[in-house]
């Protein structure tokens, strides 16, 4: 039986002796776990695996893709209940037409691997027409110390991802940069998702312009 298996390529020869062989080898087959190949991508990379039992090689090429591991658990958007003294959410409270509108989120993830979550938010059920560019123009911030003291709104997330690990809380805040003229006393929901890899969690929430906010419906999977 072989005593060693040794994939090589542009990455270089990985060895696999014999005492890493696995149960049910034989001579006529081998069973052992593929080393990690440096230079490896999800599309695969080929290389040569040659067999040698001490006496004679054999050679081969072979791709070699790489194990997939599914993204699990679970991404949570919550409502922000937990302001600071003189903090409101939505900031202001009420929202106004003409001017800015201010909304704090928190993200708990629960997952296996780290990810990048894409972030997105939607205006529905409004109930007057919502303005062409409205939707696209609502902004996403990062948490950042206030000159003042305490966190608030920071930084844009321009490219709208957030990394988040296994178990990691982190708060962001949605910015709707004027809330239209055309919105006074208006309802409307704003949606806000969060989802990689098949997870999605989200917040639905009614607000009236002018009015405060109502109830949230809130939506997660």
């Amino acid at each position: 039986m072989a005593n060693r298996a040794s994939p090589s390529g542009d990455f270089g020869t990985v060895a696999v002796p014999f005492s890493q062989l696995l149960l049910g080898s034989s001579d006529s087959r081998l069973a052992f776990l593929m080393p990690a190949l440096p230079g490896a991508t999800a599309a695969g990379i080929t290389a040569t695996l040659r067999v040698n039992n001490g006496v004679a090689d054999d050679v081969r090429s072979v791709v070699v893709m790489p194990v997939v591991i599914n993204l699990q658990g679970s991404i949570i958007v919550n409502w922000r209940s937990d302001m600071p003294s003189g903090a409101t959410n939505p900031s202001p409270n009420p929202i106004t037409a003409g001017q800015s509108a201010t909304f704090a989120y928190t993200l708990r993830s629960a997952i296996n691997m780290p990810a990048s979550f894409t972030l997105s938010a939607d205006i529905v059920n409004a109930s007057t027409t919502v303005p062409v560019g409205l939707v696209s123009s609502i902004q996403f911030l990062n948490e950042a110390p206030l000159s003042g003291g305490g966190m608030g709104p920071g930084s844009e997330i321009t490219d709208k991802t957030v990394q988040l690990g296994k178990d990691e809380t982190r708060n962001i805040y949605v910015r709707i940069p004027q809330v239209p003229v055309s919105f006074a006393g208006a309802t409307f929901q704003l949606r806000v998702t969060a989802g990689a890899g098949g997870l999605i969690g989200a917040d639905a929430r009614t607000f009236t312009e002018n009015a405060g906010s109502r109830s949230p419906i809130r939506t997660s999977s």
